[in-house]
């Protein structure tokens, strides 16, 4: 195993035994805000099943982790491994799907950061090659969250530049019951569209369960359609903060700190 590989098991494993903290799943929208300044976010869901059709697969694991850089700022990297539960012949039973990595940013601070009026952050992305591409692709979404008592509203609009050469756009709205502790539903309405294909409509129908401080569970079901390809999905996961220096102390590449008296 090489050093690289060690240590992102490393932080992998750590993360795992680490405590929990409120983050954001099981959509495939997102909010306008970060991860805590010097904070590891992950976002897991262990193994989620999709249909498209009639072909059955699931992704295992699909997995975010995000990091909090100076305030309002954060990187992100995510992927899943797609897994076929049907072989095809000439295609192989598992691969890396949706390997993505971005920065996020903070253009105006708002409801998600304690203070008045909407949040609006931009998200530009790198969209790494899958199988049988070339090139890299990328990605700009701009998102605005505005909260209120009844609950909390995300808005994205985001265009992409597919590796495999389109263009691609998206539009959709996430609405979520207010922030409280125990179970909360939550809703995602979103349309995208690549040159040269029927766009495709998706619904994301989910609850959200806060048990408290320190941790939150997800169930979701989704449904998509474009033109008559239908899609299926059920999805389950779980999100949790910890901070980086416990991830360095841990790994065993930084000393604990000592106390000042």
């Amino acid at each position: 195993m090489t050093l690289c590989h060690a240590a992102v098991v490393a932080v992998l494993f750590t993360a795992l035994i680490a405590g929990v903290a409120h983050a954001y799943r099981p959509f495939d929208l997102t909010d306008a805000d970060v991860a805590t300044r010097h904070n590891f976010e992950i976002a897991l869901g262990p193994a989620e099943y999709a249909r498209v059709d009639a072909e059955h697969s699931l992704r295992a694991p699909n997995l975010s982790i995000n990091y909090g850089l100076a305030t309002g700022r954060e990187l992100v990297l995510e992927g899943a491994n797609h897994v076929a539960l049907e072989s095809t012949p000439g295609e192989p039973r598992m691969k890396l799907e949706g390997l993505a990595f971005a920065f996020k940013q903070v253009m105006r601070r708002g409801g998600l950061q304690d203070e008045p009026g909407p949040s609006i952050a931009m998200e530009d992305a790198i969209l790494f090659p899958e199988r049988g591409e070339k090139h890299l692709g990328a990605a700009v979404n701009l998102i605005a969250s505005s909260a209120s008592k009844l609950g909390t509203a995300h808005f994205n609009v985001e265009g992409e530049r597919l590796a495999e050469g389109r263009n691609a756009g998206l539009a959709g709205v996430i609405f979520e019951a207010s922030d409280h502790f125990g179970i909360a539903p939550a809703i995602e309405l979103k349309v995208e569209a690549v040159d040269g294909g029927l766009p495709e409509h998706s619904a994301i129908l989910g609850l959200i369960y806060v048990p408290g401080r320190e941790t939150e569970y997800d169930v979701a079901l989704r449904l998509a359609q474009s033109g008559d390809e239908r899609i299926f999905e059920v999805r389950a996961g779980m999100t949790w903060q910890v901070s980086a220096h416990e991830v360095l102390q841990k790994a065993g590449l930084e000393s604990p700190r000592r106390r000042r008296h």
